[in-house]
């Protein structure tokens, strides 16, 4: 995921709605793209904590998770560094982009990974407000794209990170996703959640026959 996130930031064509604030952030501070994509999570954690009044452990794990993929983004943007790109290039860098990101989104989803911060304070959004999952994810795309848009013009007086790539990111992800999904069924497994409770039940009923065979 990370990787689709820094092809789409290398393609200079707009940055994938999720990643455009601390994109635009990094271009006018001396903060790499990583390190404000790091802060990014770490305000969306606290967003989570204002919305569900609490810290869970999931809160906090979601800190080392951050890290993680702040730090492969800045490796990647290391190791793709490209001078003057052309129109081709650019325009190869942006599918390629929206391709890995929604992979990634599909791997983690499949195999009930931990959903990076951005994307579990939507989540705590939808389920505390019970508002549909897909309409908070657009309006959160449409609240860091206008964001992004406004924090250009205040500074620049012109848009950073948010161009026709962007707009592709926002109608193709999902269509890739779909695809991936289709294709990569094997990758499903049984939540963490219904798999711990099962696992309860299991050792609950062992527990109960090893007494009737004692008894």
């Amino acid at each position: 995921m990370a990787f689709g996130v820094t092809l789409l930031a290398r393609s200079d064509l707009g940055n994938s709605p999720i990643s455009s604030i601390p994109y635009a952030i990094s271009q006018l501070t001396p903060f790499t793209f990583g390190t404000t994509t790091m802060a990014f999570h770490l305000l969306c954690i606290i967003f989570q904590v204002m919305i569900w009044r609490r810290i869970t452990l999931q809160m906090i794990l979601q800190i080392p998770l951050g890290l993680g993929f702040s730090a492969l983004i800045d490796l990647y943007m290391f190791v793709l560094a490209i001078a003057e790109p052309d129109l081709w290039l650019r325009a190869l860098l942006c599918v390629g982009g929206v391709v890995f990101t929604a992979l990634g989104i599909v791997i983690i989803v499949s195999m009930d990974l931990m959903l990076p911060a951005p994307d579990s304070f939507l989540r705590a959004v939808s389920q505390r407000f019970n508002i549909e999952l897909y309409k908070v994810k657009i309006a959160g795309d449409v609240t860091w794209v206008c964001t992004t848009i406004v924090i250009s013009l205040i500074f620049t007086r012109s848009i950073l990170a948010v161009g026709i790539g962007t707009l592709f990111s926002m109608y193709f992800t999902g269509k890739f996703v779909g695809i991936f999904k289709k294709h990569l069924g094997f990758l499903e497994m049984e939540p963490t959640a219904v798999a711990w409770e099962r696992y309860k039940a299991e050792a609950a009923a062992k527990k109960q026959e090893k007494r009737n065979i004692t008894g």
